[in-house]
């Protein structure tokens, strides 16, 4: 028995064993079937390349930005030239690796860099806020990122690098 399949079950009996209701034999089936089917598209190659590469550029972004705080102050310079950087690592990476894109460079291009200056400008003002409350330049780089993954990967499968 694999790990998946051991996940499903416990949630099954989770679920069953906490309610009033065990119902039948076939909604168990129905229901495991659906979870599995649930288990095995989250947890894709596609998405753990996409995580990879994300703790990467995460990494990448982090470690200038720090550094370039560290010597101007300047939250808006710094994530710019840490945000830079890693965008560059971050596209080839996602085009050519992750999601295997079809589309040209100028078509999932112009939608990535649309797609990273909205992200760029949430992530900044919440970096921003985050170092008036925390005031530790790496912690709030990470916590915005962290915010800000979910909506990334949604958004770069669906949006940006769908096939043609």
């Amino acid at each position: 028995m694999n790990l998946k399949d051991i996940l499903c079950k416990n949630w099954i009996n989770k679920v069953y064993l906490d309610s009033s209701d065990f119902g039948s034999r076939n909604k168990e089936d129905t229901n495991l079937e659906t979870f599995k089917l649930f288990v095995n598209k989250i947890y894709s190659v596609k998405f753990f390349t996409w995580v990879l590469v994300g703790t990467f550029t995460v990494a990448i972004d982090t470690t200038i930005f720090v550094l370039v705080f560290d010597q101007t102050k300047i939250v808006i310079l710094s994530n710019l030239l840490s945000s830079s950087c890693a965008t560059i690592f971050n596209y080839i990476s996602h085009h050519r690796i992750t999601f295997k894109s079809e589309q040209t460079h100028k078509s999932a291009g112009y939608k990535y860099l649309l797609t990273l200056f909205s992200f760029w400008c949430v992530n900044t003002l919440v970096v921003k806020i985050l170092l008036l409350l925390i005031a530790v330049p790496a912690i709030a780089k990470l916590t915005a990122a962290a915010l800000q993954a979910p909506f990334s990967y949604f958004i770069l499968n669906k949006v940006v690098f769908r096939g043609k």
